[in-house]
């Protein structure tokens, strides 16, 4: 059937038990095929046999951009075919193969094998390291990433998590990136870097041209590294995106990151959950958010910040009218905080996403919010799940639901409340519906 396709352009076969069998079929299939440009096979229980097959096709095939066969058993044997294959394949845009018990060795290779390669625009690469240990030695892929970033003039999105990189490296990736005009999304988490690492990375990127997406989180950077991040933020004018979550900055590495927000004028996108931050360092994002007019996404899930903490931040919100999502999941609220988030979204006229997940709001707080819902017109998504919320604050929450037409999610599961209460509820929401 696919032989004679004319129409079809994605074929999407993700956990659908194909196998070896299943593979060897579509592969066959799609050798000659000239329309389909998006094929996933991702979580087939693909192993060599499978894997083979669907590199004979890549040799022949002239269509294919985007190929995702994640999730699979390729294996570092796997990864010798696929990158027989990329030397063959001249139209193949973007290769996902993560979580496919591929080790860091197996990495390399692939890495090695599109140093020269002229179209390849993203490669997917995480959660592999089938072999690797956090006790071991670092048999790192730094100096194959370093190598690649000098020769490689098409690659943009280049994706490592969890597979380590070698300390010692680090000074020459950043010296890579700096020769490097192409690359524009790195995803580092999870690769043992340390702050003198992300301190060779934040100096190379202070004037790089390119990059608008790093991640680097759940690594071992402290304040020096997260000062160094700062730093790098205050001066560097492309990077829209940032993820330093996971790694204990403190209060001291986030003074310089709020320092640089309010200066920087091109990043959207913060990711700083779990960095250690206390009510010091919330004082410091509050200040910062006063003056920020491009913060769009601010991630800060597992700080203990409390109620004062997040009411110095609500303070500020109050007028942001840039902010559109905030999740501040497990970071120690009650019914304190919950009052403060009510004041704010009753001001804030830009806020369409809020994540309270995992704290210890109550009915109290539960109230609070939900009356600020009955003005607020812009929230359209809100987290309080896993909290400490009653019969009396859920069955307050359903009755604003007749008034708010703008939310669209309200997520309340994980609650015992009594049969009394559910009952209610039920009527309040065949009400809503009508």
């Amino acid at each position: 059937m696919l032989k004679v396709n004319r129409t079809l352009r994605e074929l999407c076969l993700s956990r659908c038990r194909i196998k070896n069998e299943g593979a060897n079929t579509i592969a066959e299939e799609l050798k000659d095929n000239e329309k389909i440009v998006t094929l996933d096979m991702s979580y087939n229980s693909i192993s060599k046999e499978g894997v083979i097959a669907i590199c004979h096709m890549l040799k022949k095939n002239k269509a294919l951009l985007n190929l995702n066969i994640e999730g699979n058993h390729i294996f570092d044997e796997g990864v010798s075919f696929i990158c027989g294959a990329l030397k063959v394949n001249k139209t193949l845009r973007n290769l996902y193969v993560g979580k496919s018990m591929i080790t860091n060795n197996g990495v390399g290779f692939l890495i090695k094998a599109i140093r020269s390669n002229k179209v390849l625009e993203g490669l997917y690469a995480p959660y592999n390291s089938a072999t690797y240990r956090p006790e071991e030695p670092v048999n790192g892929i730094g100096k194959d990433i370093s190598e690649l970033l000098k020769a490689n003039k098409t690659l943009k999105i280049l994706d490592v998590t969890e597979n380590p990189i070698e300390s010692k490296s680090m000074e020459d990736i950043s010296k890579a990136l700096k020769e490097n005009a192409t690359i524009s999304k790195l995803y580092l988490g999870s690769t043992r870097i340390d702050d003198r690492g992300i301190t060779f990375i934040s100096e190379a990127l202070k004037e790089h041209r390119s990059l608008t997406a790093l991640s680097v989180r759940s690594n071992s950077i402290v304040s020096q590294g997260g000062k160094a991040l700062g730093e790098m933020l205050k001066a560097n004018k492309t990077i829209i995106t940032l993820d330093v979550g996971d790694n204990l900055v403190g209060d001291e590495g986030m003074r310089v990151i709020c320092e640089a927000l309010k200066v920087n004028a091109t990043l959207k996108n913060l990711g700083v959950s779990r960095v250690g931050m206390t009510k010091e360092g919330a004082g410091n994002l509050a200040q910062a958010l006063r003056v920020n007019r491009k913060l769009v996404y601010l991630d800060l899930g597992k700080n203990l910040i409390g109620d004062e903490g997040v009411g110095l931040i609500c303070e500020k919100l109050k007028t942001n009218n840039e902010l559109l999502a905030i999740v501040l999941s497990n970071t120690d609220l009650r019914d304190d905080a919950a009052i403060h988030i009510g004041e704010m979204l009753k001001s804030n006229k830009k806020l369409t996403r809020l994540n309270l997940i995992d704290n210890k709001i109550g009915d109290k707080g539960a109230e609070a919010i939900g009356e600020a819902l009955k003005s607020n017109r812009t929230l359209a998504e809100l987290n309080l799940m896993r909290n400490a919320i009653g019969d009396s604050g859920m069955i307050f929450l359903a009755q604003v639901l007749k008034i708010n037409t703008v939310l669209e999610y309200l997520h309340i599961s994980h609650y015992k409340i009594s049969s009394k209460a559910t009952k209610i509820i039920d009527g309040i929401l065949k009400e809503v519906k009508k």
